[in-house]
This record gives structure tokens, C-alpha cells and sequence, in this order.
């Protein structure tokens, strides 16, 4: 919710420099009060802030629906960050086990100790 509010905010931010910006350089007040008053002349005087005006109002829009779902939902939706993504795993396989004179284990039928020439691939994980 709280990054909906700060998309928002900076939302209406930059529509107001990149108008302010367009009243300034290529349009005038009087262009900017045509387009208020009604939008469809935009392509009369010029008015090029509408393309960031629509693409990024229609982002706000798809995250509000984002958040709105989540409310309505319960509010207990996966992230893709943190504890509730799916770690990847951090295997590494490697080819024919090769004896390893530093690695003895104790117990002969431990199942990680590797056995020289069985042609097996062993995974460990690092």
C-alpha cells in the first residue's frame, strides 16, 4: 500500500514538471487550458505530455488493482522477495566421483563419502 501512495505521489509530480515543462518550451497557458478543457484537441496544440501521462497513469492503474486484490484477498500474498521466495538451490554436481584422500568419514556406509570408480555423479552442496 505505502509504495501505491509514493507511485502517486511521484506520479503527479513528474505529470506536473513534464506539463509545466511543455507550457514553458512549446505550449501556453492558454494551449494548457484547451486541453483541460477538453482533452480530445491535445493533437492540436501539441500536447506531448499525454504519452507519459497515459503509460504511466496505466501502470498506477494495473497497481492499484494489484494492491486492491491483495486487500481483498487478505492481504496475504507471496512476495517474490524475501523469506517467501523459493530459495534457489545452491547444488553444484560434478562428474565421476573421484576418491578424496582429505575426506574419510568415519562410518564406512556413510552415504557421502565417495567411492573411487563407480562412475556415479555425486552433487554437494556448497
Amino acid at each position: 500500500m505505502a509504495g501505491l501512495v509514493i507511485l502517486a505521489i511521484v506520479y503527479a509530480v513528474v505529470c506536473s514538471a513534464v506539463t509545466a515543462a511543455w507550457v514553458l518550451v512549446q505550449g501556453s497557458p492558454d494551449n494548457l487550458r484547451t486541453v483541460l478543457e477538453n482533452p480530445r484537441d491535445w493533437k492540436t496544440v501539441g500536447f506531448w505530455p499525454i504519452w507519459i501521462v497515459l503509460g504511466w497513469g496505466a501502470a498506477l492503474l494495473i497497481h492499484a488493482g494489484a494492491v486492491l486484490t491483495a486487500i481483498l484477498l487478505g492481504g496475504n500474498v507471496a512476495r517474490r522477495s524475501g523469506d517467501c521466495a523459493p530459495r534457489a538451490s545452491k547444488r553444484r554436481c560434478r562428474g565421476p566421483s573421484v576418491p578424496n584422500p582429505d575426506r574419510r568419514s568415519p562410518l564406512p556406509n556413510d552415504p557421502h563419502r565417495s567411492r573411487a570408480g563407480s562412475g556415479s555423479r555425486s552433487c554437494s552442496s556448497t
